[in-house]
């Protein structure tokens, strides 16, 4: 239901693996979220934030599972999970709100970044006129003395 809604009313695409091992042999497909159960096939869903954090650490994840467990809620939040919830009534909801506060601030990163490199630009041309400047001005010492 949350591929169908994720990909209906976002047009994000949206992959599913069931096992950690299967989503952390893909993330040379760069995602911009992942949404994690903590309870899968092989390695846990821990042990799979750990190894996507070690490999994508600007990649938000968000655990999404159906059972608790209070300890293993600390250790994610501990270890910097973006968010950890329950799969519950509303969950579908908030997974939505999630999806879109990423989306935002990944938007929002991205014209950061564009500023950021238009200031370096902007800088290097500078630079780049003073030297010609001081270039001719050295020039035209020489050819007045």
């Amino acid at each position: 239901m949350l591929d169908y809604m994720l990909s209906q009313e976002h047009k994000l695409r949206c992959i599913r693996f069931d096992k950690g091992e299967e989503c952390i042999d893909s993330l040379k497909l760069n995602p911009d979220m992942i949404i994690l159960d903590y309870v899968l096939p092989g390695i846990n869903g821990l042990e799979t934030y750990r190894k996507i954090k070690m490999t994508k650490p600007e990649v938000p994840v968000v655990i999404l599972t159906g059972h608790y467990d209070a300890s293993a809620a600390q250790e994610f939040l501990k270890e910097g999970v973006y968010d950890y919830m329950l799969k519950e009534e509303n969950a579908v909801n908030t997974v939505k709100a999630l999806v879109e506060n990423v989306m935002d601030q990944a938007e929002e990163e991205k014209i950061q970044e564009k500023e950021r490199w238009t200031q370096r630009e902007v800088l290097r041309y500078t630079i780049g006129f003073i030297a010609v400047l001081a270039a001719l001005a050295c020039i035209a010492w020489f050819i007045s003395h």
